[in-house]
Parts: C-alpha cells; sequence; structure tokens
C-alpha cells in the first residue's frame, strides 16, 4: 500500500445515492450535550489536522473498560460490522471467553440482536431506539453474571449515537435491576474487510458476478459508515478498535493481543476457538463454523485467494490488496480497473475512507 496518511480530517462526504449516513448525520439524533462536543470535533476536521490527528494517536493505547469491573456495572459490547464482512468470525473469537454473554440462546440467525427485535414486530428504524426494550428483550437471553454483554451491528448504524446516549445517561431496565445491575457502558469494535477479500464470502462473489459495479458502490458505502461512526465516537473519547479482517484471519495473534489490551473486561480470548454446539450456538443461529479463525487462516492462502499482502504488526506496515479485483479477476470475467466503476468523487471518497480505516487498525501497533 502506498505510505498510509491518516485522514481523520477530510470532510465526511455522503454518497449521491440512498440514504446518507455521516457523522454530521448522526448527530441530528443526539441530545444537546453531545451536539456541541461532537460538532466542536467535526468543524475543525479541515482546519485543525494536526491537532485532531495527535488526539487520535494519543488514543492507542486507550482501553474500553476496567478487567475488574464493579459487580453492578456491565459493558454493552457492540461488534460493527457490515454484513458479509465476518461479524461471526469476530463473534466467535469474543464469545471464547467465559466473560462475554452473547444472544445465541435466542436459537435467532447469527445471534444478532436485530433479528430477535424483528421476530417480535417491532421495525428498527423507531423501535431498537427503545433502548429499554431493547435491553429487555435481550435480557431474556444474555447470561447477566457475566460482565460483558456483546451484540453484533450489522445494519441501522446511524441509530448509535442516539442509543449510546441513551444507553449512558438512564438507568438500566428494570429486568437488569433486579440482577443488581445499575449502570451500562458501552464499547464498540469496527471491523471492515478490504475489497480485494470478496472471494471470502460467497454472497460477495454472486454479487461481483453478477453486478460488479453495484458490489464497488455498495463497498463504498459501507466502508463509509464505518468511517462515521468511528468519527463520531472519537469525538467523544470514546474512540473504537478498528480491525482489519484481513489481520484477523493472518495476523490472529496479533489481534488476540489487541482485544485483551482493549478489553481488559473481557479477559483471555482465543483466536482458535470453535464454537460448540449446544453450548456457545444454537441450531436457529445457523453459525457453521467448523474451525477457528487461526486454523482457517493457516489453510487459506491470502496471495492465492485474493492477492493480498500480509501486514506486519509492529513495524507500521499495513496489509495491501496487490489486485483490487483478487486473484479471481480473469475467472470471473472482470476487466479493467475498479476505478472505471466509480466517479473521480466516489474515487476520492474511497481511497480517504480505506486510508483512514487502515491507519486506524495500526494504531495500536506503536
Amino acid at each position: 500500500m502506498v505510505t498510509v496518511i491518516l485522514y481523520a480530517l477530510l470532510p465526511v462526504l455522503t454518497l449521491q445515492y440512498g440514504r446518507p449516513v455521516s457523522a454530521a448525520n448522526m448527530l441530528r439524533t443526539a441530545r444537546p450535550a453531545q451536539k456541541a462536543e461532537a460538532n466542536s470535533f467535526l468543524q475543525g476536521e479541515d482546519s485543525q489536522s494536526s491537532t485532531n490527528a495527535s488526539y487520535l494517536g494519543s488514543k492507542k493505547d486507550y482501553s474500553a473498560c476496567q478487567a475488574e469491573q464493579d459487580p453492578s456495572v456491565r459493558t454493552f459490547l457492540r461488534i460493527v460490522v457490515q454484513a458479509g464482512h465476518g461479524s461471526t468470525a469476530l463473534e466467535s473469537v469474543l464469545m471464547s471467553s467465559p466473560k462475554v454473554a452473547t444472544l445465541c440462546k435466542s436459537n435467532f440467525w447469527q445471534c444478532e440482536g436485530h433479528k430477535l427485535l424483528e421476530s417480535m414486530g417491532h421495525g428498527l428504524a423507531t423501535d431498537e431506539i427503545d433502548t429499554d426494550f431493547m435491553l429487555t428483550t435481550y435480557s431474556n437471553f444474555w447470561d447477566l453474571s457475566r460482565p460483558v454483554l456483546l451484540d453484533k451491528k450489522t445494519k441501522n448504524m446511524d441509530h448509535l449515537a442516539q442509543q449510546d446516549d441513551i444507553l449512558i445517561k438512564n438507568q438500566p431496565p428494570a429486568m437488569m435491576r433486579d440482577h443488581g445491575i445499575q449502570r451500562i457502558e458501552t464499547a464498540y469494535v469496527i471491523m471492515y474487510k478490504p475489497l480485494c477479500l470478496w472471494p471470502m464470502s460467497t454472497d460477495l462473489s454472486e454479487l461481483v458476478r453478477t453486478n460488479a459495479s453495484s458490489y464497488v458502490r455498495s463497498e463504498l458505502k459501507k466502508i463509509m459508515q464505518l468511517v462515521d461512526v468511528h468519527k463520531y465516537f472519537t469525538s467523544l473519547g470514546k474512540p473504537p478498535m478498528v480491525v482489519n479482517y484481513a489481520d484477523m484471519v493472518w495476523n490472529p495473534d496479533y489481534i488476540q493481543r489487541e482485544l485483551r489490551k482493549y478489553l481488559p473486561c473481557v479477559g483471555e480470548v482465543d483466536t482458535d476457538y470453535t464454537p460448540v454446539l449446544g453450548k456457545d450456538v444454537f441450531p436457529g443461529n445457523n453459525m457453521k463454523i467448523s474451525t477457528g479463525v487461526k486454523t482457517y487462516g493457516l489453510s487459506s492462502n491470502p496471495w492465492d485467494c485474493c492477492r493480498y499482502k500480509i501486514g506486519i504488526p509492529g513495524k507500521n506496515r499495513p496489509g495491501q490488496c496487490m489486485n483490487q479485483w483478487g486473484l479471481k479477476h480473469e475467472k470471473e470475467g472482470l476487466s479493467g480497473p475498479i476505478e472505471k466503476l466509480l466517479t473521480k468523487e466516489e474515487n476520492q471518497q474511497l481511497m480517504d475512507a480505506s486510508r483512514y480505516l487502515e491507519r486506524l487498525s495500526l494504531a495500536r501497533r506503536a
């Protein structure tokens, strides 16, 4: 990859199609106190580059929770990953810790909370903002004795701002208080997947084969959403951890160490853990995991799969897509560079967003 530059302070550009989701848009649902602090950060993105870059850099050793928490406190850990981009793999690593409670006992698709809410007739557009209802519903399936309560956020990311504010300021619902829980704290782990890794996903492979242009534009929108989420919470002094999916697969020991540093409350995790049916996962979850992430990485060659060059932890060398289309470029009948599928503005957005996340995925490697 070309020299990685921190693009944290470039303007957040919205897309020309679909519903725009940006850090600025997230502010519309935030409360006044949030808006004042976050606006200060966002308005300084152009003029205070060095200041904000230093701020982000100073957060490389930030920890989102404490190893030993007050028994009356729970950490609501949300992994923010676009659908089809490895959220199940990341969840399987986190569920290896006995301190983490998942929603898998709900027996719903991929242990995702929004599926559970939808099954109860609650649409995400409004009802997920009702955090009291959300937490009460989740509490029927979480093991509330555990200090960390996990959920996967794979859609509707523009609700995170308002949800976080309510979760922090309001007391937990009655069901949680009955279990001695008096306060909820939040933590976020964002994971992105480099563009050339599409051959590792059946769904993405099908989309590339049928409509490559749609795939590229969809990925652009998704990566910009992740950047917006990171900028927003960083502006509030609680920067999410950023994980490169490729690092999780091919640098698993590094990711294991960094998760432990960022989430002391989670304790030890095992990147080679295989969830046990009937204990960790259940038939309705449809989580077909036959091996741990680490073993999977050893059996999958990044160059042969995707023309991906693995990054080197500790050397400030990010991984690199040597060919954005990956190895299957010729096999899938793809022709021409990805750049030709996007406008000039979209290409710039893709480059800026990609470099932003690359830089943040390296931020804790110093």
